[in-house]
């Protein structure tokens, strides 16, 4: 016997045809069964396509920095820009110092390990304007930029160019080495 009728509307208006088994299954629950399989099909399919293709909101956590000597970096990240200490680990006999430290933004992660290398060393007979793959510089914002800079002066800070206008949002820049010769860009907010 077969049965026939139309289909979901979101199957295009499709005739289909059932074939009834003599299994003792009625038209009905083949039919009941048939529908609710086409539901669930069509509830998936459509919950996967309606969602919205947005990646969450990313808010920075830390960053981690490779350093020649962990505390001469420690006490600059403290003195230079107000990080504090959060712990320490001495693993001497693994060849890793590490020291995490915050702020009220942030966390930074300092390393140094008897296995690095510094890239000074390694560019040296390259020429000072080629460069690694990899980060470049780490940003900052900072809310009262002359005092910044002034605090800075006073510190002596080894500062890499001068104080520029960013041509895009007009605010002011400057970029400062830590020990290690990593640049800090200080942005005015």
């Amino acid at each position: 016997m077969v049965f026939w009728g139309w289909s979901l509307p979101s199957l295009g208006g499709l005739f289909f045809f059932i074939r009834v088994p003599k299994t003792g299954i009625t038209k009905t629950t083949i039919m009941v069964r048939f529908f609710i399989s086409i539901l669930l099909i069509h509830g998936c399919l459509s919950f996967g396509f309606t969602q919205k293709n947005e990646l969450p909101q990313l808010q920075p956590s830390f960053m981690a920095i490779i350093v020649t000597n962990i505390d001469s970096s420690v006490n600059w990240y403290q003195e230079m820009l107000g990080f504090e200490v959060e712990n320490r680990m001495d693993l001497a006999d693994r060849g890793i110092w590490q020291s995490n430290l915050k702020n009220e933004a942030m966390r930074l992660e300092l390393i140094q390990t008897s296995s690095m290398i510094n890239s000074e060393e390694l560019l040296s007979k390259r020429g000072s304007k080629v460069k690694l793959t990899g980060f470049f510089k780490i940003g900052f914002t900072v809310k009262d930029f002359d005092s910044q800079l002034s605090f800075l002066e006073s510190k002596k800070a080894n500062f890499h160019g001068r104080v520029v206008e960013d041509m895009v949002s007009g605010k002011r820049m400057l970029i400062v080495l830590d020990p290690d010769g990593n640049r800090i860009q200080l942005f005015e907010q």
